[in-house]
């Protein structure tokens, strides 16, 4: 135990050859130095695997959503087509429904072609 002058506190120290060090103020060290140790170590490799990880997972919201758009256009015009009315336009001609079916594959081939282009397919 040691007292120091100036304080009536008592404190254990640690005896080494060279110097005398306080047992609690190498203890804080070694803990701090410890946990910057660790944070060092485990951090960037943690952070690296995470952005990883995002990124796989933005490639993949990106193809969901190019096959959903892909999916929404002939959806829209079947919708409308099968609404059963009475003055529709293809009704009055031999072709109409062919023309629509080409219209049909007509957007989603556009689509298709941008989305694998932009490189979301």
């Amino acid at each position: 135990m040691l007292t120091y002058p100036d304080s009536s506190k008592s404190i254990k120290i640690l005896r080494t050859e060279r110097s005398v060090i306080p047992i609690s103020w190498a203890r804080s060290r070694i803990r701090r130095l410890g946990s910057l140790l660790s944070a060092t170590n485990t951090c960037p490799v943690l952070q690296a695997d995470l952005a990883h990880i995002q990124v796989q997972q933005n490639i993949d919201v990106r193809k969901i959503s190019a096959w959903v758009a892909l999916a929404s256009g002939p959806t829209m015009l079947a919708g409308i087509y099968g609404m059963n009315f009475r003055h529709m336009p293809e009704l009055g001609y031999r072709y109409g429904y062919y023309i629509v079916l080409g219209v049909m594959a007509t957007l989603t081939g556009v689509l298709f072609r941008n989305f694998k282009k932009s490189d979301w397919l």
